[in-house]
Formats: C-alpha cells, sequence, structure tokens
C-alpha cells in the first residue's frame, strides 16, 4: 500500500511563462477525458520501445495538446500560448506524474479483466454449443 501511496502523492512543479504550474497525478475523472483525447496516439505509446517523439508529435499534436489540457487542467488556449520548450517541460511532468501510475496499476488490472471476460466469454461458447 505504501508503494501506491508513494506514486499517487507525487507532484512536480513546472514553470511556464512565468507561472508555476504543479502538476498533479489525475483523478480517475479526468482519466477518461484523457484517454478520449490521447486516443490517436496512445496505442502506438503502448508497443515497446516507443516514447514521445518528433513522429508522434508531428502526426498528433492536436491530441498530445489537447491530453496535456487535460492533464494540468490549463486552457487550450494557455496551452496554445506556450512555447515548445515550455510545452515539452509540461508534458514530460504530465507523463513522469501519472505514466508510473497507469502502467503499474491500472494496465495490469486492464489487461487481467480483459483475460477474464475472454475466459467467460469462451465459456459461454462452450456452454451454448452442447
Amino acid at each position: 500500500m505504501s508503494e501506491l501511496k508513494n506514486l499517487a502523492s507525487k507532484c512536480v512543479t513546472v514553470s511556464v511563462s512565468g507561472e508555476d504550474i504543479e502538476i498533479s497525478p489525475m483523478r480517475v475523472g479526468a482519466w477518461a477525458a484523457f484517454l478520449v483525447a490521447a486516443d490517436p496516439f496512445i496505442r502506438q505509446l503502448s508497443e515497446p520501445g516507443t516514447e514521445i517523439g518528433v513522429q508522434i508529435l508531428t502526426e498528433h499534436p492536436k491530441a498530445i495538446l489537447s491530453a496535456v489540457s487535460v492533464a494540468t487542467k490549463l486552457s487550450k488556449d494557455k496551452i496554445d500560448g506556450l512555447y515548445p520548450d515550455e510545452f515539452t517541460n509540461l508534458l514530460q511532468a504530465v507523463l513522469e506524474v501519472n505514466v508510473g501510475f497507469f502502467t503499474q496499476r491500472v494496465s495490469p488490472v486492464v489487461t487481467q479483466l480483459m483475460k477474464t471476460v475472454s475466459n467467460l466469454t469462451q465459456i459461454g461458447d462452450l456452454s451454448s454449443n452442447s
């Protein structure tokens, strides 16, 4: 439980246009909006060895801007007005604060849930064929 508490309590402060922005782990309600915004690139990130690089940034700029807006609670206009280095720092902070929790806690649970659903579906198919 202490490992989960450490993951959930991690915050990062980023200076953006002279203003300190505290990036904290997203709450469950924000994850839905974040995942919708990140949908165009999230599958690419789940591939082994893939990082947010120039290719993903150039292929999905609006999606990444929207995802960062959701994660930081900054308006789209504020995000649009950032310099590239400020945005990169903000994006890095969002990933640093949230990805660990997602990959270490949420992803394994979703994977197990999908296996369970698949197994139940197979059992249902077997019983309907008898």
